[in-house]
């Protein structure tokens, strides 16, 4: 039997995109309905651009996600935020996600 997170409990939501926005990268809240990519150490990602066209970006703010992990990374409830290469590090700060699988250097999580 394989198990799937995909699907469950998405929502997106469409942002302004702010410079460079590419799909399947997290995204953190810049201005008043704008978002731009996540670019530095311990920024905390708001979720993950779906989509991008015509200078707006579909966030997905819930639901699962892959994204690349940091070492040391393990699944449980953690407060995540990036690393400087936008590797999911947890840490005393950020969003709290359900960190649900961890393998190969990607994680799963339930935003």
């Amino acid at each position: 039997m394989n198990v799937s997170f995909f699907g469950i409990g998405e929502l997106t939501a469409t942002f302004q995109a702010s410079g460079e926005v590419e799909v399947g990268n997290p995204v953190k809240i810049s201005g008043n309905g704008v978002v731009e990519a996540c670019s530095g150490a311990n920024d905390v990602p708001i979720g993950v651009a779906v989509s991008r066209k015509d200078g707006y970006a579909g966030v997905q703010l819930k639901g699962y996600v892959r994204l690349p992990a940091a070492a040391g990374l393990s699944v449980g409830w953690k407060k995540i935020s990036l690393t400087k290469d936008g590797a999911v590090q947890a840490g005393e700060a950020g969003r709290e996600v359900l960190v649900v699988d961890v393998a190969e250097g990607m994680c799963g999580l339930m935003l």
